[in-house]
């Protein structure tokens, strides 16, 4: 696309940089030169000033002194992924910034800081994320300083499905407000639809900073980020999704087990897609169709259209594949009592206890049957009612397989949520997709969700230690399967458990060959129902406790996956006592020991 005689060069541009645009420009997609002018554009209007060249290593063309320091906890990668977006933007803006897993921060450093932006989440009932306990901790101890120079954002990661939604964050919020920091900002807090508000509070929040710490950038300069050369295949996430083709799924529970759990083999064939043992998988799968007409029903509508992101959809399309019907939310509940108008609901949710039962017990169905919405006023319309509802979220499952043991494919095990409640059956929207619509050849949208945070040792001379009962045993069957295909001196040690050996022994036959071929060096299992004392995990990592804390002195790295409202608790205090009582030490001290484990990454874990 030579320039021509003929072209037109706009005043602005002389003959040189016309000829540098076009030639620049030649052989780009029409998507490469649509992406180009809002690269350009976005240069534009960082300043309005003149583009000056990349500086070496991407640094900015001159230097400041203050530094934004972007702290982040996060139990699952979310919050990291987002701290590393906010880095990235800071330094686009050419604002000085540095990125801190709070897992490495020196907590009394605490006190050195200036500007401050914490983006931390909440995970189960109101817990901190492992790699924020310990600065939790020492910022709400008698030990905790004086902050009257510092300066703080913070971001706050949740679900409101849970009663302490954003429970972390608000702590750290008030204690750092407490000990004399400055909010620069309100908090703000996100639900699992985190995207649009996090990006908001990043514009804010680098406003803020540019405004309170000045740029890196001359007064009339862009400092130009260098382009980077990334991977050109498809990347696919939760809004762009892979669809996977099932390659098997077959029930792995006995007939006469209480519990129905598949094991599901997709292909992953021609994605680029990888994973590591640890990671998980997302699943979309829309509502099931009696459920979205049900719902219908109870609103009393026909053919009604809703407006969903900006787009004109029929409320059908709209509950079906856009709106969460299943999980119940906190904020759900809020405005769906301020928009009816139920006392008896509002009064509910300013009850602890009856605010946690409804959203233990109820599903949004539930709430409609009780509280109907064409009761009380005929002010609403059906828009309002679906801006109640959360979008529907992609269902996450642990992988149960290794690339090196099952080239493009990805393995997850499924149990079928199914209960009854109010007199009516109940089912969880993935599970009984993949359990009982997904068959061989079908195809199922699918993205990776990466997990840092739960990751084999970098040694493979390292002892493990996996606790996973139930489908909790999901990724420590990628964690053996990859083990089984390296070399090292690693023991690994695997505790199961279940409710019966004749008909929930999940990878029985499998753990048997991995035995024999000494890729597990021991397997110690607990069914609780196959005797009258009802025996679990815990209570077997008690009888082993002697080894078991062998094991840790000599460097063993522990691992536990599954249940986070009993087993993981029940986990822990076994694990203290076994520390506290072959050790000498006192219950303090062994709760310090494993605090002390899970900051060097020796204790992980992925509850839920």
């Amino acid at each position: 696309m030579a320039l021509s005689n003929e072209a037109i060069v706009p005043l602005s541009l002389d003959r040189q940089q016309a000829e540098r645009l076009d030639s620049a420009a030649e052989g780009l997609s029409k998507e490469q030169l649509i992406w180009s002018s809002g690269y350009l554009a976005g240069l534009a209007s960082a300043s309005g000033g003149v583009v000056q060249p990349a500086a070496v290593d991407g640094a900015a063309a001159a230097e400041t002194t203050e530094t934004l320091t972007i702290l982040y906890g996060s139990q699952t990668g979310n919050g990291r992924a987002l701290a590393e977006t906010l880095y990235a933007q800071a330094s686009a803006r050419g604002v000085n910034a540095a990125l801190v897993d709070m897992a490495e921060f020196t907590i009394r450093d605490i006190a050195k800081e200036r500007w401050l932006a914490v983006i931390v989440s909440t995970h189960g009932e109101g817990d901190a994320p492992d790699d924020a306990e310990l600065l939790l901790e020492y910022i709400n101890s008698k030990r905790a300083p004086n902050l009257n120079a510092l300066g703080f954002f913070v971001l706050a990661l949740g679900d409101s499905s849970y009663a302490q939604f954003c429970q972390t964050g608000r702590e750290f919020d008030e204690r750092l407000a407490a000990l004399g920091g400055t909010r620069l900002s309100d908090r703000v807090d996100c639900d699992v639809d985190y995207d649009a508000p996090a990006a908001a509070w990043f514009e804010s929040t680098l406003d803020i900073a540019v405004d309170k710490m000045g740029s890196a950038s001359a007064d009339n300069a862009v400092a130009r980020v260098p382009l980077q050369v990334v991977d050109n295949r498809p990347q696919y996430s939760k809004t762009r999704p892979f669809e996977a083709e099932v390659l098997a799924n077959q029930r792995i529970t006995g007939s006469g087990s209480t519990k129905t759990v598949h094991h599901i083999e997709l292909s992953l064939e021609g994605s680029g897609l990888d994973y590591e043992p640890g990671d998980a998988v997302g699943v979309i799968t829309p509502n099931p169709a009696e459920l979205v007409a049900e719902v219908v029903d109870l609103l009393g509508i026909d053919g009604d259209f809703v407006s969903i992101g900006g787009e004109s959809v029929t409320i059908e399309d709209a509950l079906t594949h856009r709106l969460e019907l299943t999980l119940n939310s906190g904020a759900f509940l809020t405005q769906y009592a301020a928009l009816t108008g139920y006392d008896e609901l509002a009064t509910a949710l300013d009850d602890a206890g009856q605010r946690q039962a409804l959203l233990d017990d109820y599903q949004v169905i539930d709430v409609l049957r009780k509280w109907p919405f064409n009761a009380v006023s005929e002010a609403r319309s059906i828009q309002s009612f679906v801006e109640t509802l959360r979008p529907l979220t992609p269902r996450v499952y642990s992988i149960s397989s290794s690339l090196e043991s099952n080239p493009d494919e990805v393995h997850l095990t499924v149990a079928h949520v199914a209960y009854d409640a109010f007199g009516v059956a109940h089912s969880g929207v993935a599970s009984t997709a993949l359990i009982e619509s997904f068959e061989e050849g079908d195809r199922v949208p699918l993205f990776i969700d990466k997990n840092p945070r739960f990751r084999l040792p970098e040694s493979r001379d390292t002892d493990i230690i996996m606790i996973g009962p139930g489908t909790g045993v999901a990724p420590f069957r990628a964690f053996v399967q990859r083990r089984a295909e390296s070399t090292g001196k690693g023991r690994n040690w695997l505790f199961f458990g279940d409710r019966q050996f004749d008909e929930d022994f999940l990878y029985q036959t499998e753990w048997q060959q991995h035995l024999k071929r000494h890729a597990l060096d021991r397997l110690d299992v607990a069914f609780s129902r196959d005797q009258s004392n009802k025996v679990y995990v815990q209570d077997r990592l008690l009888e082993n406790r002697a080894e078991i804390y062998a094991w840790l002195t000599s460097g063993a790295s522990i691992y536990v996956c599954g249940d986070a409202t009993s087993m993981a608790p029940d986990v822990h205090a076994a694990l203290v006592s076994i520390v506290a009582s072959e050790g000498g030490h006192s219950e303090e001290a062994a709760n310090a020991y494993l605090k002390n484990m899970k900051r060097e990454r020796r204790y992980l874990r992925d509850v839920y």
